[in-house]
């Protein structure tokens, strides 16, 4: 839960989940977790220790005892000693980022042998299986941020699903976007073919967990 319009993101996410952190395995025996752009794992883990992170500051509000936020860029070089965590979450994080391979690399040498990660994401891409396929704006949204994203070396793409009451409040039009094509206008647009009852628009969402060995 954390700022620029996640809230809301995050606690629609965990309702759709059941309250539970992950679709994966519950582990046991759990001492420390790192979450990357979520504080979720200190309800599920209340014994454990969890250190929580966001390139953004974190609003003002109480934190559960046991989680330490620390404001910083996962693609830069670990504050973390390797092999330090039990599980590892990320939610709605890699598909904004640039070498998100590395990035992920990166990520699982935080692990310990035997210790989880735990994925949520997904793809910055709207697709329609009505009759009617995609409207314009939808497709022209589409064209338009794949094109931002791989400018910036990221890759919209690679996970997710559209949360709409979420989504309205953290796409506030910014001048970066207005640069690549994606106005106010299109925005609106766009949310008005999204809602159209004649059409099924959605985002993929992709939930994974692993193991290290």
């Amino acid at each position: 839960m954390l700022p620029n319009g996640r809230d809301e993101l995050h606690k629609g996410f965990d309702a759709y989940l059941g309250h539970k952190l992950s679709l994966g395995l519950v582990v046991q025996n759990v001492k420390k977790i790192l979450e990357i752009g979520a504080i979720q794992a200190a309800q599920t883990y209340p014994e454990a220790t969890v250190i929580a992170t966001d390139i953004s500051p974190l609003p003002p509000r109480p934190l559960p005892s046991n989680v330490q936020f620390l404001q910083l860029d996962i693609t830069e070089p670990s504050p973390f000693e390797p092999e330090s965590f039990d599980i590892i979450h990320a939610r709605f994080v890699f598909v904004h980022l640039p070498n998100w391979k590395q990035v992920l690399e990166n990520v699982v040498a935080l692990l310990k042998p035997r210790g989880w990660l735990w994925i949520e994401d997904t793809d910055m891409h709207f697709y329609d299986d009505g009759p009617q396929g995609l409207g314009p704006s939808l497709k022209s949204f589409n064209d338009k941020y794949l094109s931002f994203s791989k400018s910036r070396n990221a890759d919209p793409l690679w996970m997710g699903q559209v949360i709409n009451a979420a989504l309205r409040r953290s796409m506030e039009t910014k001048p970066v976007w207005t640069a690549v094509g994606i106005t106010s206008e299109l925005k609106e647009e766009m949310f008005r073919e999204a809602e159209d009852p004649l059409r099924s628009v959605y985002w993929n969402v992709h939930m994974t967990w692993s193991q290290k060995r």
